[in-house]
């Protein structure tokens, strides 16, 4: 009997100064906690952001880029001042956040696959939603009816192993799907902006000048005769 296997890897992001800026912010802060579970899409880049774009997602906690080449970049504000700031500005993309973050006095968090390949980054299930952008007062540089996913794919980016990314209010899910005879074993993500440790709770936490960046503990399934059965999956550190 074959059995199909499907691992499934769910990071969550949670900057630890939130609290702060909820006292600050007040009954807007907790309006957005009230919609942190809320899908966001990815939009698709059309010269609206840097050029090594392909799609980003704007969550409450900050901006997620997935480039052309597969990379991941989070973009995390300092609070709700710097936030207005960053809007009125623009942020230009994935390769210029190292110049931005200086101004916007926030952090960037980057992940690449180690030893994966990435062919094509594409948008998937696209959603009715549609974005346009008319900065400035250049009618050449306005793009509108900007098209939306509810997940972005890096494709197979191990062998039998393809990544797929999933947007929400206050947090982006990385999903590794793992077909039979695949090893889990060959993914490796390398994390870039801050110091990184697994806590006592088996989440992976990423030390930065804002605070402590936590991605959750992975959670692992197999599908067997159409029941889910759990698999134990760690994260571990190699320096």
């Amino acid at each position: 009997m074959i059995k199909k296997f499907l691992f499934l890897m769910i990071f969550l992001v949670v900057l630890l100064l939130e609290d702060i800026y909820a006292k600050e912010a007040g009954a807007e802060e907790r309006f957005k906690s009230s919609i942190a579970k809320l899908q966001l899409p990815f939009i698709e880049n059309k010269g609206q952001v840097h050029e090594d774009v392909a799609y980003y997602a704007k969550t409450f906690g900050g901006t997620v880029f997935v480039t052309k080449d597969g990379k991941i970049v989070y973009s995390i504000p300092e609070g709700k001042e710097v936030e207005e700031v960053k809007d009125k500005r623009g942020l230009k993309g994935a390769k210029e956040v190292k110049e931005e973050r200086a101004f916007l006095k926030g952090v960037a968090l980057y992940e690449s696959f180690v030893g994966g390949v990435i062919k094509e980054v594409r948008g998937e299930e696209t959603s009715q939603t549609k974005v346009s952008y008319f900065k400035g007062n250049d009618p050449s540089k306005w793009v509108s009816g900007l098209s939306t996913y509810g997940f972005v794919s890096l494709g197979e980016v191990y062998e039998g192993i393809e990544v797929r990314l999933r947007a929400y209010g206050k947090n982006v899910e990385k999903l590794f799907y793992v077909k039979p005879g695949a090893s889990p074993s060959a993914i490796k993500v390398k994390i870039e902006g801050g110091k990184i440790k697994v806590n006592e709770k088996g989440e992976l936490e990423v030390e930065t000048k804002l605070g402590v960046l936590r991605f959750t503990k992975p959670i692992a399934y197999q599908e067997i005769e159409g029941k889910k059965v759990e698999v134990e999956v760690t994260y571990k550190v190699i320096k």
